[in-house]
């Protein structure tokens, strides 16, 4: 998804992502979903999500608060144990407070303190098939949805990062939102690849919320 001439720009090149650290910012897109429960008792992270205009969030449908919860979108965290503040923060939190959410499924667990970027190859849904059933899984993957792992396993995305982006970098060093993290069986397993939402199966359906003024799902 692009949407204006700066989106999909990061001020940080030239990095080779492997599964490390990220630098503070150099993925501004990430936003951080945290549910509260019982009036703020207990508050924890829940999933990941990404900022795709100033006004919207996407994330997953399961990231929606549960009973008696409601959610904070937090855009600019790099590391939850000392927040570098951003000076947009306050404003970008406000707008970001509206989620598009997708019917996806996966669990939420654990992450690491630091935000994690890692580099994996987007697979075709033939190979995907035909990996997980190498690893003694009979799974069919339709057009909706997409796969990204190695063979050898070793990089993916794991409990915790439901929701979050999957982004490939065109020509021109904008990044390009095309996946959403949605499913998969344990983490970083041979053979058993992540499996993404397909974005662009969606994109008019993202486009009505983007030129909405409403907090409400368009028709």
């Amino acid at each position: 998804i692009i949407n204006g001439a700066s989106c999909g720009l990061r001020k940080l090149e030239g990095r080779v992502i492997g599964g490390d650290d990220a630098f503070y910012g150099e993925v501004p897109w990430q936003a951080l979903i945290k549910e509260s429960r019982f009036f703020g008792l207990f508050t924890y992270r829940k999933c990941g999500g990404v900022l795709i205009s100033d006004r919207w969030v996407l994330t997953a449908a399961h990231c929606q608060a549960g009973w008696f919860g409601s959610l904070d979108v937090i855009l600019g965290e790099h590391d939850i144990r000392a927040f570098q503040k951003n000076p947009n923060e306050t404003e970008y939190i406000r707008r970001a407070k509206r989620l598009v959410c997708f019917f996806v499924s996966a669990l939420f667990g654990k992450t690491p303190n630091v935000l994690q970027i890692a580099k994996v190859p987007i697979l075709s849904n033939e190979k995907c098939r035909d990996m997980y059933r190498k690893a003694g899984y009979n799974r069919q993957f339709s057009e909706s949805v997409l796969c990204a792992g190695y063979e050898e396993g070793g990089k993916d995305s794991c409990e915790g990062d439901s929701g979050g982006p999957l982004m490939v970098q065109r020509a021109d060093k904008s990044w390009v939102l095309v996946g959403l993290v949605s499913n998969g069986i344990r983490c970083g397993e041979p053979n058993l690849p992540g499996v993404y939402v397909r974005v662009s199966k969606f994109r008019d359906w993202i486009d009505a919320f983007l030129n909405s003024d409403t907090s409400f799902a368009p028709e």
